[in-house]
């Protein structure tokens, strides 16, 4: 049984996404692969994120639950007062690397947050879930206050 919406790959399958349409809202998801940056052929990291935001901005509409999931290759910070509650406590990170910097940037640009992040997991968790992989999405200002 084929689900409606539509799909696509952008930059050779390094960004993928799906809109599934649902009663009340249509759910957008999209998955990246954000090459590190000892890269020494394209693409380059720089060029996945440029693309990940203008397909962001190009697919996404008003009212969609966007979910973007990826292997960023990069460090989240834990967050701290007047980090708009985008990264919990419980990365593994406290300091952003370059490639830590850029999603941040797309979580406020776009209104997403890291919730595997706001609650604690066990070291087996983490080597399973690895230390650059993450799931951000699209939450109302309600929610994010109550977390």
């Amino acid at each position: 049984m084929k689900i409606p919406g539509d799909e696509g790959a952008v930059d050779g399958g390094r960004i993928a996404w799906v809109r599934l349409r649902g009663a009340f809202h249509d759910i957008l998801g999209v998955v990246v692969y954000v090459p590190p940056r000892s890269r020494a052929k394209p693409p380059f990291w720089d060029d996945v994120f440029d693309k990940l935001e203008c397909l962001l901005r190009k697919i996404r509409k008003k009212g969609d639950c966007v979910v973007l999931m990826g292997d960023f290759n990069g460090r989240l910070a834990r967050g701290k007062p007047g980090s708009k509650g985008r990264v919990g406590q419980f990365t593994p990170h406290g300091k952003a690397d370059q490639l830590g910097l850029r999603p941040t940037a797309l979580m406020e640009g776009f209104d997403l947050f890291a919730p595997q992040t706001f609650f604690p997991s066990t070291k087996q968790a983490c080597r399973q879930l690895g230390n650059a992989t993450y799931v951000m999405e699209k939450r109302s200002a309600a929610e994010l206050r109550r977390l």
